[in-house]
């Protein structure tokens, strides 16, 4: 079975599909990417449950692109931790909704950057998507503050070092043998965090 995701934007490239295999199902044939839709597209499912639950998805480029730093930093100023500017407006200060997650595809190709949004029990999802938007309106008109910019990288920067503490990998990196025995140390990896992020 094949479920595609549509996302909004203008003419951004979307190539994001789920597969999930049935019993005997191998995986379906390659797909080229798809255009994203020109217009919103909307879909609405109901089912028994205690709380509105809703999914915001944007194209998002793949981690090649140059733009692709700048969604993880719009991620983190959006929804990177309790004092971001989701959490804090749809939590903290009115108590509409009780969790948010948010996640940029980290995928080589254009995929998408997707927050979904549990609300509290009587509140409407209508009433959190309003909060979105609002929210994404106010960083196009003005620009975040310094000391917010500098919240979200370092977020970015712990987000990179606590992926990079542990490896799955028991025996070493597996593209080029044991990392340590090629580069003799982190101190590859710790120049070009730094280099990164001091820009």
């Amino acid at each position: 079975m094949r479920v595609q995701l549509a996302c909004t934007g203008r003419g951004a490239t979307a190539s994001v599909r789920y597969q999930t295999k049935a019993s005997g199902d191998g995986p379906g044939p390659a797909v080229a990417p798809e255009r994203a839709p020109e217009r919103e597209v909307r879909a609405s499912i109901t089912r028994a449950v205690p709380a509105d639950r809703f999914m915001v998805g944007s194209p998002a480029p793949g981690l090649g692109d140059p733009d692709r730093a700048a969604y993880d930093v719009l991620d983190q100023l959006l929804t990177g931790g309790p004092s971001a500017r989701l959490p804090r407006a749809l939590m903290v200060e009115r108590e509409l909704a009780s969790s948010i997650d948010a996640d940029v595809a980290a995928t080589r190709d254009p995929g998408l950057w997707t927050i979904v949004v549990q609300m509290r029990r009587g509140t409407r999802a209508e009433i959190g998507d309003e909060v979105i938007r609002r929210e994404l309106a106010r960083l196009i008109e003005t620009a975040p503050p310094l000391a917010e910019m500098e919240a979200a990288r370092n977020r970015l920067e712990t987000d990179l070092w606590t992926e990079l503490g542990s490896s799955p990998f028991p025996h070493g990196c597996p593209l080029a043998g044991n990392c340590d025995d090629r580069y003799g140390s982190s101190a590859p990896v710790r120049r070009a965090n730094k280099r990164t992020f001091e820009k």
